[in-house]
């Protein structure tokens, strides 16, 4: 079960000087069961484990770096002088993301966007502007084409 979803677009940049205090809040964020979409439930009460969804917790708690932290998350990063850049998703569907990106966006450069297409043909943008996290629905508009 899950719900498809392709990265068709991105310009995401945390800069050199808030990739300490992004992998912190990465890491403290592990501890927000309340934010969890997966686990393990026994029908009665309360869950067995949580987990976030489609995310290697292993691996996120192990991480050292902000881009090993994020590849736990399925999203490649890539270091460069200025900071890490978003490079691609490799995962197919789509799980506590928007938690990931709303707890991320006091680190993520202004102007940053992921567009999101889902199988349901759902379009969004998760957009991070003044250290604030918005997700907008998107509409596809078919415009006359005129060759000149």
């Amino acid at each position: 079960m899950g719900y498809y979803i392709n990265v068709v677009d991105h310009d995401v940049l945390i800069p050199t000087d808030r990739m300490d205090a992004a992998l912190h809040e990465l890491k403290a964020m592990a501890m927000r069961k309340d934010q969890m979409g997966g686990g393990g439930f026994t029908g009665v009460g309360e869950p067995v484990a949580q987990w976030f969804s489609w995310v290697d917790m292993q691996q996120l708690a192990n991480a050292e770096t902000l881009v090993e932290a994020l590849e736990a998350w399925r999203y490649n990063f890539v270091k460069y002088d200025d900071g890490v850049v978003l490079e691609g998703f490799e995962g197919e569907k789509l799980g506590d993301d928007a938690f990931l990106w709303k707890t991320l966006a006091p680190f993520i450069k202004g102007g940053g966007f992921i567009e999101v297409h889902g199988e349901e043909r759902e379009f969004w943008r998760w957009k991070f502007n003044d250290g604030k996290f918005r997700e907008v629905e998107l509409q596809l508009t078919e415009v006359p084409y005129q060759r000149v």
